[in-house]
């Protein structure tokens, strides 16, 4: 499915434009990438559903960067989901016994902060609970 990781790679550029575009410009995107899902969805070879998860996060990232322009779903939330803080937790714990530069599998204060931050976008931090690539390159580039 190169043309799903293609849509990828314009979600990851369109992070590097400003908000302030007009609404429609990421609009237009949005749909195209919610067509591009619908196929995806359908298709459950681990590739295909690899691509769907990658874009799925980037359409949910580019709308909490649009915000209350986008959806009241997509807000930034001004304190950590505990709840989602504490179905991670222990997946973080797990990940960190399997990785040899841990002492521990406790987490630190900075990792803390990390898994807190996450929590503030529930989509997303859902998103990473629930796949466990998407969860292994987060913390990959966090931890």
């Amino acid at each position: 499915m190169s043309w799903a990781k293609g849509l990828v790679t314009i979600f990851d550029s369109l992070e590097q434009q400003p908000c302030k575009i007009n609404k429609g410009y990421f609009a237009a995107h949005l749909k195209a990438a919610k067509a591009a899902k619908s196929i995806l969805r359908q298709n459950k070879s681990p590739n295909v559903q690899s691509a769907f998860s990658e874009l799925k996060l980037r359409t949910t990232a580019l709308k909490y960067r649009l915000g209350g322009e986008y959806s009241e779903k997509y807000i930034l939330q001004e304190v950590p989901d505990a709840k989602l803080f504490k179905e991670l937790e222990p997946l973080v714990q797990e990940w960190k016994k399997t990785q040899i530069v841990f002492k521990t599998s406790e987490l630190s204060p900075s990792e803390i902060n990390q898994l807190e931050t996450l929590t503030r976008y529930p989509k997303i931090a859902v998103l990473v609970r629930d796949n466990s690539s998407l969860r292994e390159k987060f913390l990959i580039g966090h931890f």
